[in-house]
C-alpha cells in the first residue's frame, strides 16, 4: 500500500482513507495525517508476545532460504526464496 500511495501522490492526489465504523454507525473519511498518527496507539501483552514470536519466525525463514541454493535446482524455489528473503529482512528491522 505505501507504494500505491506514493504513486497516487505523484499524480497529485492523496489516496482516500477510511475509518471503518462498527455496525449501526457510518464510516468516516479521515486525513492522511490522522491515519498515520500513532500517538494514541497502544498494545497488549498478547500483542508483544505475538511480535516476539514473529522475530523467531522470520529468522527461521531466512535460515530456510539460505538452504535453497544447496538443496534444490528448481527455479520456482529460488524465486520463492528471494521473495521470502526480501520480505523477512524488511520485517526483521
Amino acid at each position: 500500500m505505501p507504494q500505491l500511495a506514493g504513486r497516487l501522490r505523484l499524480v497529485g492526489r492523496d489516496p482516500p482513507s477510511s475509518n471503518p465504523a462498527p455496525p449501526a454507525r457510518t464510516n468516516r473519511n479521515i486525513s492522511a495525517a490522522a491515519s498515520t498518527d500513532l500517538s494514541k496507539v497502544g498494545f497488549t501483552p498478547a500483542d508483544a508476545k505475538f511480535m516476539q514470536g514473529m522475530i523467531g519466525h522470520h529468522q527461521q525463514a531466512l535460515e530456510m532460504v539460505a538452504l535453497i541454493a544447496d538443496r534444490t535446482s528448481r527455479d520456482e524455489h529460488e524465486v520463492l526464496g528471494k521473495r521470502s528473503s526480501c520480505r523477512s529482512r524488511t520485517r526483521s528491522r
